[in-house]
């Protein structure tokens, strides 16, 4: 996962997330299964997490939840993402069962975690 982070693969959706507001990498490579950011939108500030895994992108508030905002949904549509909700997120799947069962956001976004909106 270094390696691919290290490419800077999500660069042109990193500018673009920036152009909305103040943009601050809070990644953890340990973890995170993609790049993690802070984006700051006037009042309100948001998680944008992006998976190296797919085309996946998730929003969430400060608490963890999931939320929309239009501009940061058009950036990443833009940016050809597929922004998922917490409904797909939290199913769980058995990708390889017995010996790993988790959510599609572990799969995708952070593993071993659970889900930060539980």
């Amino acid at each position: 996962m270094l390696v691919v982070a290290a490419r800077d693969p999500y660069r042109n959706a990193r500018r673009a997330l920036a152009s909305l507001g103040p943009l601050a990498d809070l990644t953890d490579l340990n973890y995170d299964l993609g790049p993690s950011w802070w984006l700051s939108l006037g009042e309100a500030v948001v998680n944008v997490r992006l998976s190296f895994v797919g085309p996946y992108a998730l929003v969430l508030d400060s608490s963890g939840a999931p939320v929309e905002y239009d501009d940061v949904a058009r950036v990443l549509d833009d940016g050809g993402f597929i922004l998922l909700g917490s409904d797909v997120l939290a199913r769980v799947v058995d990708i390889w069962a017995p010996e790993v069962v988790a959510t599609v956001y572990e799969f995708l976004f952070e593993f071993d975690n659970g889900l930060p909106w539980a």
